[in-house]
């Protein structure tokens, strides 16, 4: 078996050259394709210590988070434009190509984010980014973690599908 890893932000659709993919969102499953869910993602509002509304008191409204930048992902085919707009909580937007640039520009103090909570955790216990605590409601903000394979990967493929999906 042969296994490529590739930037999942690179491709460009289902043609592309990828027998098995990861990622967040869901997807329409074209014809000779699988999906399915596997996890899902917590996303958290978070900036650095420094940013204006980091010390701010009390609870968090969308208005104050239309007042300040927001880094978001551009829209491709990790990033669908329904997903993308859900994010979307300022008028003031930064786009980014990769998710490691929205990294860097948060750390930097550039503007707000939605960010993994799995990711967000140490840089907040670390004391680098601040959780807005941001009331999504009663349901939260969790977001599915698909597996999409192509028919006929072979038995390793298969194997690897199934252990994905019992994770």
């Amino acid at each position: 078996m042969e296994v490529k890893f590739i930037d999942a932000e690179s491709l460009t659709g289902y043609d592309d050259d990828f027998d098995i993919y990861v990622g967040p969102s869901r997807h329409e499953v074209p014809r000779g394709m699988n999906a399915s869910t596997i996890t899902h993602i917590e996303w958290r509002i978070v900036c650095t210590p420094d940013f204006p509304f980091a010390s701010k008191s009390g609870r968090l409204e969308p208005e104050d988070l239309d007042q300040q930048p927001q880094l978001l992902l551009t829209e491709g085919f990790c990033t669908k434009p329904e997903y993308r707009e859900a994010m979307r909580y300022s008028t003031q937007v930064i786009s980014v190509d990769r998710f490691y640039q929205l990294r860097e520009m948060l750390l930097a103090g550039v503007g707000f984010a939605l960010y993994p909570a799995h990711l967000c955790e140490p840089l907040i216990d670390s004391g680098l980014l601040v959780d807005l605590q941001f009331d999504f409601g009663s349901v939260g903000n969790f977001w599915p973690v698909e597996v999409l394979w192509r028919n006929q990967l072979g038995v390793a493929g298969e194997w690897f599908v199934e252990k994905l999906e019992e994770s």
